[in-house]
This record gives structure tokens, sequence and C-alpha cells, in this order.
């Protein structure tokens, strides 16, 4: 399979002016180098066909649908297929920047490399990136317009291996769509879209949960990556993703992960010491080391048993899936049928109570402790704010212990803040 490009990195301690400011990961910037993503570079070739003054002279463009974020004014040399880096962004960040495009399923990417990318450009790219989600949106996965299949798109064994990485090693970046790269050459080498580099690991391996996102249970797949709710089911997609793990990861997890997160752990434990001096107590979910090098370790190894089972086995299971409010996946559990999930994801808002995950379209509550016999799609029902202050909590027809008192509590704070507020703009003369 098309190996995944990564980038070399080291721990350092930082002194600012001779003052120690902690312990930080230095590592190489995700860039288009011979030395880095070593592909077409695009960026040069159109320097070499516009002197300096064009640039100069050149002007920010912004197509009319808001789709295309340039620069007009540049010439393009002949070949405008490749290279390209893009990065995956949120709305607000596109709405920030100037070389960027937005694809028709609203998915928003920030153009590294070319920089400045000239118009022509930023439309080859976004009109691929449209013509490659028409292909995915289809039941046989072919573009009906232009009649190619989505591998004739992209590179469906990069694309499995980095859902491997992300599933395995449980990025919540990649759950929330963030710091996921994706880059293309020109035709004449290499036609495809690639999934990476890897980037942007800070927030893994069972680190982290937030309000729709609870990635501290190995015990799930989550939708890690682009598009991956609908890729990670094609049959010879599924297919290189398990062979890629069982191959690759497997043995890695099986006889080296221990042993380098102890070596990691060795080589950072007098820096640990300094970086605890400077910056005092730790908190969130690290809070003792010992502990947090050995949760490592058995969360891997625990990721590792649950794959091989869901992935490798030959048991039945059914798929979980439980939707945010957006009404995209937040997570998903694979379950043998028979068996209970246990669990319910926990989401909360600040004017809403969450009364409960239902089957989706329809009044059947999520029952944890009941068996598992299909798969199903559940969503969250939410109790606006302003509808407990009106007819009360009884009123409502939700179940008190389905509501968090933690919830209720800060809400009954946001209540009062407004009180406030009100009383304090009606004493204004």
């Amino acid at each position: 399979y098309t190996e995944v490009p990564s980038i070399e990195g080291r721990f350092v301690d930082l002194y600012i002016n001779g003052d120690y400011v902690g312990n930080y990961y230095l590592c190489e910037k995700i860039e288009v180098a011979g030395n880095r993503l070593d592909i077409s570079d695009l960026g040069r070739e159109t320097e070499k066909v516009n002197r300096k003054n064009k640039y100069e002279e050149s002007e920010l463009y912004v197509s009319e649908d808001g789709c295309i974020k340039a620069t007009a004014g540049l010439d393009n040399p002949a070949d405008i297929t490749g290279g390209y880096l893009v990065e995956h962004i949120s709305a607000e960040k596109y709405d920030r920047i100037t070389n960027a495009f937005r694809t028709n399923w609203g998915h928003c990417y920030a153009i590294d490399s070319p920089s400045p990318a000239t118009v022509e450009q930023a439309e080859y790219i976004c009109g691929l990136f449209n013509e490659l989600e028409e292909a995915i949106d289809q039941e046989d996965l072919v573009n009906p317009e232009t009649g190619k299949h989505v591998s004739e798109y992209l590179d469906l064994d990069s694309w499995a291996a980095k859902y491997v990485m992300e599933v395995v090693f449980q990025d919540q970046d990649a759950v929330s769509g963030g710091s996921m790269y994706m880059y293309k050459d020109r035709d004449s080498v290499d036609p495809l879209l690639y999934s990476g580099p890897m980037w942007d690991y800070d927030r893994a391996l069972g680190s982290y949960g937030v309000r729709s996102y609870q990635l501290d249970d190995p015990k799930q797949e989550p939708a890690c990556g682009l598009y991956a709710d609908r890729l990670a089911y094609i049959p010879e997609v599924r297919e290189s993703i398990c062979r890629i793990f069982e191959e690759d990861m497997v043995p890695y997890i099986e006889n080296w992960a221990r042993a380098d997160i102890y070596e990691i752990d060795q080589q950072m434990e007098a820096s640990a010491g300094m970086d605890l001096a400077r910056w005092g107590k730790l908190g969130g979910y690290y809070i003792d080391r010992d502990a947090s090098v050995e949760y490592l370790a058995c969360f891997l190894e625990e990721k590792k048993d649950y794959l091989e089972g869901v992935w490798l086995g030959e048991a039945d299971y059914c798929t979980v899936t439980f939707l945010d409010s957006s009404g995209q996946i937040c997570e998903t559990h694979e379950v043998k049928r028979g068996e209970a999930l246990g669990y319910a994801p926990t989401v909360c808002a600040d004017y809403a109570v969450f009364a409960g995950w239902y089957v989706q379209g329809e009044n059947i509550p999520f029952v944890p402790e009941l068996p598992v016999l299909e798969d199903t799609t559940y969503e969250p029902r939410w109790v606006a704010m302003e509808t407990i202050l009106l007819n009360g909590i009884n009123a409502l027809g939700v179940e008190v212990s389905q509501i968090d008192p933690a919830v209720l509590e800060d809400m009954a704070e946001i209540i009062r803040q407004r009180q406030e507020e009100n009383a304090a703009s009606i004493e204004e003369p």
C-alpha cells in the first residue's frame, strides 16, 4: 500500500533569554520541498512565469459564491494540475484567510501550496474535490458527469492507511476534521489525490474528551478523517484497512509500542520534572506521570484487541452510531450482536438540557443495557432552557433521571447572569 508521509520531530527544553519556559515538541513544517513533501512545486513554477512586479500589482480575488479565494492578475505555468498541498479547515478559519476554497459539500480547505494560488489554480483544485465528492455520493461511486470512479480521484490505499492511524490512535482532530491534509502531484506524475501528511496528534490515545466527543474509551471506531462515514465502508477500502491493520499495526503494538513509550518516557524524565517545576500542578487527563505512561500503553493494547475482533474476527458485529446536534457522526461503536453497549455518550449545550438518545427519526429511546440486534443510529433530543422556565421540568415529559444536575446548575447560573444583566439595563438612565 501507499505509505502516508509524516514529519520528524523531537522534544526540546526551551529557554527564552535564559529563562526556562518548558518542554516542547519541535517538528518539521509541512510544506512542499525536496526534503519534506516531495511533489512538483507549482508555487515555484508560478514564480518563474511572473515578474516580481506582477505579485505587487496582483489583487485578492473572491468568487461571487465565496467558494474561491485566490490571487488575480498572475500568469500560470503551462501545467497547473499539480502539485497542491491543502489543509481541511473550519468555516471560521476560512473566513479569515485569502488562499482557500470551499467545496459543494461545504468542506473548507486552505491552499498551503501554491501560495498565493492563482484564480485558475484554485478553481482547478476546487473542481477536482467537487468531482470527488460527487463520486463519493453515488451508490456505485462513479461521478455521473465524468464517468470516473472514486479510485480515479483518490488514492484509496493512502486513505485507508491514514484511517487506520486515526482510528487506532483515536485522534480528536480527525473526528472534528481539523489538521487533515491532502496533496496532489501534477497529472503527468500521478493524477490522484493522497491523504496526508500526518499531523497534530497532541490530543490522541484517549487523552481527550469534549462535549460530543468522548474519546477515552478504546472500544469504539470513531468516524476519523475526511469522508470517513462513506469511504470506510466501501468493501475494497475496508479490505485495505483490515490488511494494513493486520500486517503493520498489530505487529507494532504487540512488539514495539510499549517499549517505545517507555523509552520516550525515560528520555523526557528530567525535562518532565523541570516542566512540572515551571508550570506547577498537572491537570486534566494528565494527573500522575507514571500512571499516564502506563495508560498510553494499555490504551493501544486494548484498542488492538478491540479492532482485531471488529476488523479481523469472524464474530457478527452491529454498528451503533451517535450523531451530534448538527447531524454529524460523533461516535461509532461496533458491538457483538446480542450484547449490550452498556454505555451512553454524554453531550451538553449552554442553552438546552440533554433529554436522551433516540433512534433517528423515531421515538424509541436508547437503553445502554439492552442487547444490540441490528445497526442503529441515534440522535440527541434537547429541551430548550426557555421551555423549562415556562413549563417546569415535570411538564416536559422528560425523565428527570436523564437530566444531568450539573447541567441544570450551569443553566441556573446563566439565568442568574441574564437576570443581573436585565436589572442593570433597567437601572441605566
